[in-house]
C-alpha cells in the first residue's frame, strides 16, 4: 500500500481485527474455563455469560465448552501438566500484535525488514489456526462458533499485516527549476524531473529508541493482560465448581429426604398392617400401669384395659379421639372383645406442670388438664369424660379463651366447686402421679434384669398420645386393623386411614423424636 491514506485504513482495520480476535481469545479463556470436578451447567437453568458465550448455544453442532475441556484446548496437547491454555495463546497473540500496532504501526520503508516480525507471528498463529481447524472438524465432536472467529481474524490479520508493508510513497512531482541558462546558475537537470523519495525521507522509523522499548512495553502488557484473564478464569471456575459442588450436595439432600419420605410412608403403612400391629403388641414387653384413682369407662370385668396417655393441647391427640371414637370404640361392643375399659392418663408437654418436657410445646395443656380433673375430682367419671369430649371438641375454643367454666356449667358441675378443685393440690398432684407414672414406665422391668435400660425407650412415654393395651405398649393403635386382630373381632377389614402417625421406637442405632429428657427417675408410688 503506497497511499498514506490507504495505510492508515487498513492499520484502523488491522487494530480493529485485532480487538476482536482478543476480545473472543478473553472470552475462551474466562468463561470456558473449568477445574477438575466441576459440574457442567445445563443450559435450561443457567442462562449464557456473556454476548459471545450465546454463539456456543445457538447450533446444533456448537458446543465451546466440550472443544475447551478436549486434549486440544492445551499446550502440549493432551498433557496432563500443560504450559498454556490455546486460548490463552491466542490472547498473548492478539495482545501482542495490537502492542506492535499501537507503537510502531508501520516501520519505513528504509526499515522494512522490521514488518517481518508482526508477519511471521501472524503466519505462525495461521498455521496453528488451520491446524486447529483440521482437528477440530475431523477429531472432535462438537465445533466451537468462538474459535472460529478467533482463527478468522488470525487470517484476516495476516493479509492486513502484508498490505501494510512499507513501500516508497507515491510523490508528487516537484517543478522544475527555472533560470537563465545563460547565468550562472543554470539547472542542469531537465524540466519536470522529480527528486529522489531518499531524499525527502527525514529519518527512519522507528527509531532505535522505540524499537527497543516497545518489547518490554508488549512483555508487560501481554503479562498483566494473561494474568488477568487466567485470574479471572479461574476465580468464575472456582466458583462454578462451588456451587456446583452445593448443587450437587442439594441434589443428594433431596434424594436423601425422598428416600426418607418413601421409607416412612412404607412404615406406616407396615405399622397400620393388621398383622405387623398384632405382632409387634404381643412382643411388646408387659409392664405395670398404676390405675387406681384414675378416669375409667367400660365394664369393671372388662378382658382388656386400655390406657391412654395424651395432652388436651395435642393436634395429634385431639385427631386421635376422633379416630377412636368413630372407629375403634364401637368395636369394644362385639362379643367377641370379652369387654374393654378406657383409662386416661394425663401427660401434658408442657413445662408448667411437666418436669420432662424439654420445651413448652403445648404452653396451655396444663391448665387444660386440671380443668379436666376438677371435672372429675367434683362429677367422677361420667363428669370427666364429658369435659374430656368438650376439651378435644372445643379444642380451638379455649386456647384462644382460656375460659373453661363454660363447659362446666354444660356438664353441670357446680361452678364454685370446680374453681376450687381445679385450684387444688389435689388435682396437680393426680396429674403428676400420671406424668412421673408414664416417664418412669419400665424402670421395674430394668431393675429386675428383664429389660435393658436401652430398651425402655420403646415402652415409656415420651409422646403423646401413647397408648398400652394390657399393660403393653401398642405403637399402632391409630389404625382399626390391629384392634380387630387383636380383639379378635371378625368382618370386614377395614382399609388403613391416611392420619398422622402415632410416636413409634426408633429402629435399633437410630435415634428418634425426643421431647422428654431421657433421664431416669426413681418410680412414684400411685395416686391414692
Amino acid at each position: 500500500m503506497r497511499s498514506e491514506a490507504g495505510r492508515w485504513v487498513i492499520w484502523a482495520l488491522a487494530v480493529l481485527v485485532t480487538l476482536a480476535g482478543g476480545w473472543v481469545s478473553w472470552d475462551l479463556t474466562v468463561h470456558h474455563t473449568k477445574v477438575p470436578g466441576q459440574v457442567k451447567a445445563q443450559p435450561a437453568t443457567q442462562p449464557a455469560e456473556s454476548l459471545l458465550s450465546q454463539a456456543c448455544t445457538s447450533f446444533e453442532w456448537a458446543d465451546c465448552d466440550e472443544v475447551a475441556q478436549s486434549d486440544w484446548a492445551v499446550f502440549p496437547f493432551g498433557s496432563p501438566r500443560p504450559w498454556i491454555r490455546t486460548s490463552t495463546a491466542g490472547l498473548a497473540f492478539f495482545t501482542a500484535i495490537l502492542c506492535w500496532l499501537v507503537m510502531i504501526g508501520w516501520p519505513s520503508p528504509s526499515r522494512a525488514w522490521l514488518q517481518m516480525f508482526p508477519l511471521l507471528a501472524a503466519g505462525f498463529g495461521v498455521g496453528m489456526s488451520i491446524f486447529l481447524e483440521f482437528v477440530m472438524w475431523t477429531r472432535l465432536p462438537k465445533a466451537c462458533p468462538l474459535c472460529i472467529v478467533a482463527h478468522l481474524a488470525t487470517l484476516l490479520l495476516f493479509v492486513l499485516l502484508i498490505l501494510l508493508w512499507p513501500r516508497e510513497s507515491r510523490l508528487t512531482p516537484a517543478p522544475a527549476e527555472t533560470s537563465n541558462p545563460e547565468g550562472p546558475g543554470a539547472s542542469l537537470e531537465p524540466a519536470g524531473a522529480t527528486q529522489p523519495a531518499a531524499a525527502i525521507c527525514e529519518r527512519p522509523w522507528p527509531s532505535w529508541w522505540t524499537l527497543a522499548v516497545t518489547p518490554l512495553v508488549t512483555a508487560g502488557v501481554v503479562y498483566v493482560v494473561v494474568m488477568l484473564g487466567e485470574g479471572m478464569a479461574l476465580a468464575k471456575a472456582t466458583h462454578a465448581a462451588r456451587a456446583g459442588a452445593k448443587q450437587e450436595a442439594m441434589v443428594k439432600r433431596s434424594d436423601l429426604e425422598a428416600l426418607k419420605q418413601y421409607y416412612e410412608k412404607r412404615l406406616l403403612r407396615f405399622m397400620g398392617s393388621a398383622r405387623h400391629g398384632q405382632v409387634a403388641w404381643e412382643l411388646a414387653p408387659r409392664t405395670e400401669i398404676p390405675i387406681q384413682g384414675r378416669p375409667v369407662k367400660g365394664p369393671a370385668n372388662a378382658r382388656r384395659t386400655v390406657v391412654i396417655f395424651s395432652d388436651f393441647e395435642c393436634p395429634a391427640c385431639k385427631r386421635f379421639e376422633d379416630r377412636f371414637r368413630a372407629e375403634i370404640a364401637p368395636l369394644f361392643n362385639h362379643p367377641a372383645s370379652g369387654g374393654v375399659r378406657v383409662v386416661f392418663k394425663h401427660f401434658p408437654i408442657s413445662k408448667q406442670c411437666n418436669p420432662h418436657a424439654v420445651r413448652d410445646l403445648h404452653p396451655i395443656a396444663c391448665e387444660a388438664a386440671y380443668a379436666a380433673e376438677a371435672a372429675y375430682v367434683v362429677g367422677g367419671d361420667e363428669a370427666f369424660w364429658k369435659m374430656h369430649d368438650l376439651l378435644f371438641e372445643k379444642q380451638a375454643e379455649w386456647k384462644g379463651t382460656r375460659d373453661y367454666l363454660p363447659y362446666a356449667r354444660a356438664i353441670g358441675l357446680d361452678e364454685q366447686a370446680f374453681k376450687e378443685a381445679m385450684a387444688s393440690d389435689r388435682v396437680k398432684e393426680a396429674i403428676k402421679a400420671d406424668i412421673e407414672h408414664g416417664h418412669n414406665m419400665g424402670m421395674e422391668l430394668v431393675e429386675s434384669g428383664r429389660l435393658k435400660a436401652e430398651e425402655r425407650e420403646w415402652i415409656f412415654v415420651n409422646s403423646t398420645p401413647t397408648i398400652y393395651l394390657d399393660g403393653k405398649f401398642f405403637g399402632s393403635a391409630y389404625y382399626p386393623g390391629p384392634w380387630r386382630r387383636i380383639l379378635g373381632v371378625t368382618g370386614t377389614p377395614m382399609t388403613m386411614p391416611a392420619g398422622p402417625a402415632m410416636r413409634q421406637p426408633s429402629p435399633p442405632g437410630l435415634p428418634g423424636p425426643r421431647i422428654t429428657q431421657p433421664t431416669t427417675r426413681p418410680a412414684i408410688a400411685p395416686a391414692q
